[in-house]
């Protein structure tokens, strides 16, 4: 008597029933679907009804490839060797589809060229000899809830048949899409070595972006088959297989990421009001491969075409932007990596570069400091007035200094207690017309920055009005700090 060899394994298909239930019911019938549009066929017919009165829904999947099932066994068999682990542009993966569709059903069958296999209510299977003479049909009596068949049905209906493969759903043909974008990029995938081992690679291949019809979640398609909802703006299938996880519903955050990246490359020019707020274009900004034009779309899509970053360095360039119309975009508005992309394109430039605020000395001080010895009697005067002027105004004893620097743009500057006067800028006849309005316009504006260095701060203005008010005082109660004869050299 032959000694009887046992498996390593048995499957328990209650268990296995019990885990498949947890997975959506389109998800199912889709294996059934992608099985059959990786033969040799032109025709896929999809039959899902409830039965009534029961919480269950016959499902029939029929094809017509000339050769339907080479090996039988295929239909019981989990994760027997498969030809298409080692083609990237066949769906799926694991020789595990029907298997998985069988364990939900309550009864089923397998009809194929080469003969049909019968599973039983009582968890049984029998092998009968009725065939088929082309294609293959797998039918079941599916559990499903009313809410579970609804869905399922929505699901079919965002199905994207393969050219030439006329797929119909409950006997209506899912109609032709045509693709907004179509484009080549090299992706991540999976496929089988010459041991049938499957690994890891990357390869080129071509990527569809659909419109998605009203109502339908937009999705991460594999050839053609819905595999991850997305909720990002459009449809995108894959051209090949996508590394998914066992239960084939979702994605690597980094994949996605760079999916998405390739996405916003492509279709920048197509974003739409919305659209740069949203999740995707907030996770493909900040991808390593997000192109110039891309980054800068979004940016100007985002904020608006005048907009300029937070410049620490100047806070008065930072307020001269936003009055004059454009937004300032701080640090929290952008993480680490899109900031580092829009560094790299140049599509925020700082406020300080765009509404330069002077800067006297740049990095140092004024190379042309003209020596007290040199100055002219009404250089002295001059001095000597806005000396006195200034401990009017605000009781301190400032240091007055003149240089000429006729290449810089400013006339005078104001900090530490210290007021240099630009000769190069002002010209000798400003000198000459001592207490002048003109000149007290100019000491009044240094002296402001006592208070608040930004010309565009509250705390400036507010500094303005103070010091305009007590000159009106100082001239009523002190008349002679305005006399320019008090500031002549001594006779």
């Amino acid at each position: 008597m032959k000694k009887r060899i046992l498996g390593w394994f048995d499957v328990d298909k209650i268990g296995l029933s019990k885990l498949v239930q947890l997975r959506a019911k389109a998800l199912l019938i889709f294996e059934l679907v992608q099985n059959a549009w990786d033969q040799r066929v032109t025709r896929v017919d999809v039959e899902f009804r409830r039965i009534p009165n029961q919480s269950a829904a016959i499902i029939a999947v029929t094809d017509d490839d000339p050769n339907g099932f080479q090996d039988l066994r295929h239909a019981f068999t989990l994760f027997a060797e498969s030809p298409k682990n080692s083609d990237p542009e066949k769906r799926g993966r694991f020789n595990i589809g029907e298997k998985l569709v069988l364990a939900a059903c309550n009864c089923g069958r397998i009809t194929t060229t080469t003969g049909s296999v019968e599973f039983l209510p009582d968890g049984s299977r029998r092998t009968l000899r009725k065939a088929r003479d082309v294609g293959s049909e797998f039918y079941g009596e599916l559990r499903v809830t009313r809410d579970e068949y609804r869905e399922a049905i929505e699901g079919l209906r965002m199905l994207i048949p393969p050219e030439g493969v006329a797929t119909y759903v409950n006997g209506d043909l899912l109609p032709n899409r045509i693709p907004v974008r179509v484009f080549q990029a090299t992706l991540p995938t999976v496929v089988a070595d010459a041991d049938g081992i499957l690994k890891r690679t990357r390869r080129r291949t071509s990527i569809r972006v659909f419109d998605p019809r009203p109502g339908e979640p937009p999705s991460v398609y594999e050839i053609g088959i819905p595999v991850v909802e997305t909720g990002d703006r459009w449809h995108v299938d894959i051209g090949q297989k996508v590394p998914l996880n066992m239960d084939r519903d979702n994605v690597q955050p980094i994949y996605l990421r760079e999916l998405r990246t390739l996405v916003l490359n492509e279709m920048h020019a197509d974003l739409r009001e919305g659209d740069a707020t949203s999740s995707w274009v907030h996770d493909a900004l900040g991808g390593p491969d997000t192109t110039d034009e891309a980054v800068t779309a979004v940016i100007q899509a985002r904020f608006g075409a005048h907009c300029v970053s937070y410049d620490p360095s100047d806070a008065e360039a930072n307020s001269r932007a936003v009055a004059a119309g454009f937004t300032l975009v701080h640090g929290g508005m952008l993480n680490a990596d899109q900031w580092r992309n829009v560094k790299r394109t140049g599509a925020l430039i700082p406020a300080g570069q765009v509404f330069p605020t002077p800067k006297p000395y740049g990095d140092g001080p004024p190379e042309n400091l003209i020596d007290p010895g040199e100055w002219t009697p009404p250089m002295r005067a001059t001095v000597r007035y806005a000396t006195v002027l200034a401990h009017q105004l605000f009781e301190i004893n400032i240091t007055v200094r003149i240089c000429n620097e006729p290449k810089v743009s400013w006339l005078a500057n104001y900090g530490s207690e210290r007021l240099t006067l630009n000769l190069g800028r002002l010209g000798r006849r400003w000198f000459e017309a001592l207490a002048s309005e003109e000149m007290n316009e100019l000491l009044l504006h240094e002296f402001a920055h006592q208070y608040a260095m930004n010309h565009l701060s509250d705390e400036y203005h507010e500094a303005l009005c103070q010091l305009g008010a007590r000159l009106g005082s100082v001239a009523l109660k002190s008349p002679e700090v305005f006399d320019p004869a008090r500031y002549a050299d001594p006779v």
